[in-house]
């Protein structure tokens, strides 16, 4: 019953025309900006307090942060236009006979299956300009952070009825996070230790540990993105039972 569920959900979803411009068009249009404004040459970069060396190239550099900043922009929109529209049809699935657990796990089936099909996307557009000094990193830092996003998505869906402003926060976020404050180019010009709290700061640190070689481990960061994770997904419980009790 679920499995017909998320079929049907799935369906759905790709039967949009919007989700062509969210799944295709816009990591397309991020990672091309990348291409086509930087110039192909070595460039210092200063990462958690430490010149990377060897110099990583400028271009790759962009792709790497439009990546990221594309999986999280189309994850967290998707999720948050998913959720709304799930709490729209929720009344009328129950009345089909769906269990709200039988819902609630469809709903996460298919916000996970969108983060690892985007993932899967932009890496395989990605390579086609850079190749990532450790590839199975790169990939499955890409998936952890459009489950982060995605679960982000979720929460201002959830917390924030107005639309208009809760993607209007959602886009400041995943924008000033990924794109500019975490930015090795921007950020080595102040101290960024305070960006602990956005979504963003530890993915990225792992991002570029796996894309470039920076003598560091990838993955010595993932213990603080799951406990972000279980902090999101923890408040996104208590936002819905509030805001269940209250209608």
């Amino acid at each position: 019953m679920s499995k017909t569920l998320l079929l049907s959900i799935y369906k759905n979803f790709l039967r949009e025309k919007i989700t062509v411009l969210i799944l295709v068009i816009l990591p397309l249009i991020l990672i091309l900006t990348a291409t086509a404004t930087v110039p192909d040459q070595t460039t210092i970069v200063i990462l958690e307090g430490k010149i990377i060396d060897p110099q990583p190239n400028a271009k790759a550099l962009a792709v790497v942060v439009n990546a990221l900043t594309a999986v999280a922009m189309v994850t967290s929109i998707t999720a948050f236009f998913a959720n709304i529209q799930l709490r729209k049809v929720k009344p009328r699935l129950e009345i089909m006979g769906y269990s709200s657990r039988q819902i609630s796990t469809t709903f996460i089936l298919f916000a996970t299956g969108i983060s690892i099909l985007t993932s899967v996307a932009i890496y395989s557009l990605s390579l086609i300009w850079f190749t990532p000094y450790n590839s199975l990193g790169f990939f499955s830092t890409l998936i952890i952070g459009s489950l982060l996003f995605s679960t982000t998505g979720l929460v201002l869906s959830t917390l924030i009825k107005s639309r208009e402003l809760g993607l209007y926060l959602l886009l400041t976020i995943v924008i000033l996070d990924v794109a500019f404050l975490e930015h090795p180019f921007y950020s080595r010009q102040y101290d960024n230790s305070a960006l602990i709290v956005m979504p963003g700061h530890y993915v990225i640190r792992m991002v570029f540990r796996a894309a470039f070689k920076t003598g560091k481990i990838w993955i010595q960061y993932l213990p603080h993105v799951i406990l972000y994770e279980l902090f999101l997904f923890l408040l996104l419980i208590l936002v819905t039972k509030l805001t269940s009790k209250k209608g």
